[in-house]
Formats: structure tokens, C-alpha cells, sequence
């Protein structure tokens, strides 16, 4: 059994491949299907205009820098939202995230 070299650790691998070599299927989920996925469950889950709106408050609450843990930030979800439904509100949250952080996709905008 081959031996790791540093240079194949730098890519992340350990299996002889080396960084820069890897094709687009080793290279983890495409995070804008992922989020396309999402964000399609949640607007059938909670109907467009309630995804909508609970969207656009979480995309504010982000751009504000604001915990959208914060007791401020549920109550005002709770406005959008049946406590049944909250979970999916967080679920809206890591929408955002994934958009936000893995897609690089931060545009002001408020539409999804």
C-alpha cells in the first residue's frame, strides 16, 4: 500500500490523486442543486407566500448580522409561521446558509 504524500493531503486525498486532478464528481455535492432541492420542498411544505415571506425576514435578519436564533427573531417568525411550522422556518435558515456560504451566492435581493 502506497504511502500518503504531502502533496495529495494538501488536496484533501489520500488515495494517490493529486490536488487538481480531481473531477467534478470528486469534488462533493453540487451545493446550487442541493439548494434548488430545498428551496423547491420548502415552498411546496409552507406554500409559496409563507416560504416567501419567511425567506425574505431571514434574508434580512442575515444582511443585519442579527442570531436568527435570537427570541426577537423567532417570535417574528411566528408571525409566518404555526409552531408546527417553525422547524421549516430553520430549515429556510439553512437554505440561506447553504446559498450564502457554499454557493457564494450573497446578492442583496430579496426574491428566491
Amino acid at each position: 500500500k502506497r504511502r500518503a504524500h504531502s502533496k495529495d493531503l494538501i488536496g484533501g486525498l489520500s488515495n494517490g490523486v493529486r490536488a487538481g486532478e480531481l473531477t467534478e464528481a470528486d469534488s462533493g455535492p453540487d451545493w446550487r442543486a442541493v439548494a434548488e432541492t430545498q428551496k423547491e420542498r420548502l415552498r411546496i411544505a409552507l406554500g409559496a407566500d409563507v416560504f416567501q415571506r419567511v425567506y425574505n425576514y431571514l434574508k434580512q435578519v442575515h444582511a443585519a448580522g442579527t442570531e436568527t436564533t435570537s427570541r426577537e427573531s423567532q417570535q417574528a417568525l411566528r408571525q409566518f409561521v404555526s409552531r408546527d411550522e417553525l422547524d421549516l422556518a430553520f430549515e429556510v435558515d439553512q437554505l440561506l446558509y447553504i446559498e450564502e456560504v457554499c454557493c457564494g451566492n450573497s446578492q442583496s435581493g430579496a426574491e428566491a
